[in-house]
C-alpha cells in the first residue's frame, strides 16, 4: 500500500472518531481491539482490512475497496 493511501486512511479513521467524540481508548473497546493498534493505524503504520473493518463497524461506518 503507498503511503499517500495509508495517510489518507490514517486521516479519515482519526476524524471519524474524532466526531464521535472518542477517544483512542474508547475505539479501542467499542472495536475490540488494543489501544496501541488504534494509535498505529492512525499514525498510517499496520494497516490490514481485518483491523479497518473492526474500527469502522465500531464507528457505525463501513470498509469499501476500489480497484482500478
Amino acid at each position: 500500500m503507498c503511503e499517500n493511501n495509508k495517510l489518507e486512511i490514517a486521516v479519515k479513521i482519526f476524524k471519524i472518531r474524532e466526531k464521535l467524540g472518542w477517544t483512542r481508548s474508547k475505539l479501542a473497546q467499542e472495536a475490540n481491539v488494543l489501544e496501541s493498534t488504534v494509535v498505529e493505524i492512525e499514525s498510517g503504520n499496520n494497516i490490514n482490512i481485518e483491523t479497518l473493518s473492526k474500527l469502522a463497524t465500531a464507528m457505525g461506518k463501513k470498509v469499501t475497496i476500489n480497484i482500478e
